[in-house]
């Protein structure tokens, strides 16, 4: 068996100046998942993104909040699936919703958490399976 990777979960985090970085964050998404699909097609990505929402306000230009805003456009980026492994998409992403204001406190998203992770680990299962015949 080859040492490819098969699954890769990116980790981010907005907590400040969400007018300023929630923009860029879609195009830093699209960016960092092309350049390992680019090297291995097949593989399988999960975005997680831990967004406060003490800091989150609305966008006129949009009209909506910095986290819906983000949401929609990273939704629409999720649920890459064969036989169209489009790249630059996700298979997966989870949104959870914390608050600093006084001090750390997750507000919503926990539920989502075995979803995400039961998905990830269906598509690696389904993409390669050398790896059960391996077990």
């Amino acid at each position: 068996m080859d040492d490819k990777p098969r699954l890769a979960i990116s980790l981010k985090s907005l907590l400040k100046n969400l007018g300023g970085t929630v923009p860029n964050r879609v195009d830093d998404l699209m960016g960092e998942v092309t350049n390992v699909q680019m090297y291995s097609p097949e593989i399988v990505t999960g975005y997680i993104m831990l967004f406060n929402v003490a800091e989150d306000s609305f966008s006129p230009l949009h009209q909506s909040t910095w986290l819906e805003l983000l949401k929609s456009r990273i939704t629409r980026l999720s649920n890459r699936c064969p036989p169209s492994w489009s790249i630059g998409m996700i298979e997966a992403s989870l949104f959870l919703e914390v608050d600093f204001s006084d001090g750390p406190r997750l507000v919503s998203g926990e539920a989502a958490i075995t979803p995400f992770f039961d998905r990830l680990v269906a598509d690696v299962r389904y993409r390669n399976p050398v790896l059960e015949r391996a077990r």
